[in-house]
């Protein structure tokens, strides 16, 4: 999920009255709730659309707006307002601090190995997979989007030969299908190229936790040691407020970092809510405190990735105020037992 804090949006001008789209309509649906109607119209639309299903428009106060109009109303609430930062996701090498690209050599991709090609002639490994724009998503310059989606999950070393990641990231009957995947970084060909000693293999699982609201996690211990230095868990709790940042593989992309987040519900003994900036892939990802070097949690589950646009025909970013929306839970890296 996208979090980047939006302010409410200051008309220059009002709309012309005789438009469908008021500043009146756009006011009444700035509120979570009814943005939430917004969506659901829209869904139902790209549903009828795509499937060519009869399914009539169940809102009463959107059922005028043709499907252009639905849509300028969802990119007025929620992408033109003024934002506060900026796309806070980057690539684990263009970090500003040297700590994240530390820390990124201990953080894996896990990857079906179906997906890693070798090829013949050079030795090299390639991975193959269609990416997010092949998929139906709205190209987002610079971002990862355009790289194969491969990865499932992230995760992270804990002991060299021990990786922690979400426990619904690793199904035991698919554990031999999985490989975890170091230095997943993209070539100067716009794909992943990988080297035979940054893939390895699951041994066993050590331990689990699993859970669909509550803490959830789960150690791997790999066939052959990594020689790489795991991360280092906080030996404190995180508060509300209470700045954090993750490394992990979003999208399913390669490896990148997100900061400018904060804690925004630490009352959860096993769990705390932030407003991180991550998608699909980066379940599993380490969260880390507010120096960057002590790891504090695990990311485990939060909101919804895409929203439909309507007016491009492919699935746009979800963008949501800091404050609101699901956020993302991440478990505690204090109720994990980590192995010695």
């Amino acid at each position: 999920m996208k979090y980047v804090a939006i302010s409410l949006l200051l008309f220059a001008a009002p709309f012309n009255a005789a438009a469908a789209v008021t500043t009146t309509l756009v006011k009444a649906f700035s509120t979570p709730a009814n943005v939430n109607r917004i969506e659901r119209e829209m869904a139902v639309r790209f549903a009828n659309q795509k499937y060519r299903n009869r399914q009539e428009s169940v809102d009463p106060d959107l059922r005028e707006l043709s499907d252009e109009e639905l849509s300028e109303l969802h990119t007025i609430i929620f992408h033109t307002h003024t934002v506060y930062g900026h796309f806070d996701i980057v690539p684990v090498m263009r970090a500003l601090q040297q700590q994240v690209q530390t820390n990124s050599k201990s953080v894996a991709a896990i990857v079906y190995k179906q997906l890693l090609i070798t090829d013949p002639k050079t030795g090299e490994i390639h991975v193959q997979a269609p990416t997010l724009e092949a998929l139906g998503v709205c190209p987002v310059k610079d971002s990862f989007t355009s790289e194969p989606a491969a990865a499932t999950c992230s995760g992270f070393l804990v002991r060299s030969d021990v990786i922690l990641t979400a426990s619904h990231c690793i199904e035991s009957p698919v554990l031999g299908l999985l490989r975890f995947v170091f230095d997943y970084l993209p070539d100067n060909r716009g794909g992943i190229t990988l080297s035979a000693g940054s893939i390895f293999e699951a041994d066993s699982v050590v331990d689990r936790l699993d859970s669909k609201i509550g803490p959830e996690w789960v150690l791997v211990k790999l066939k052959r040691d990594t020689g790489r230095t795991p991360l280092t868990p906080a030996s404190t709790r995180v508060a509300k407020g209470d700045p954090v940042s993750v490394i992990g593989c979003p999208g399913g992309g390669t490896l990148r970092s997100a900061d400018n987040a904060t804690v925004r519900d630490a009352s959860p003994s096993g769990t705390f809510v932030a407003n991180l900036d991550v998608f699909a892939g980066n379940s599993g990802s380490p969260v880390f405190d507010a120096s960057g070097k002590n790891v504090v949690g695990i990311l485990t589950r939060g909101e919804g990735d895409w929203v439909d646009d309507l007016s491009k025909h492919c699935s746009a970013m979800k963008i949501c105020p800091d404050d609101q929306c699901l956020g993302e839970t991440v478990t505690r890296i204090s109720v994990v037992p980590i192995p010695k």
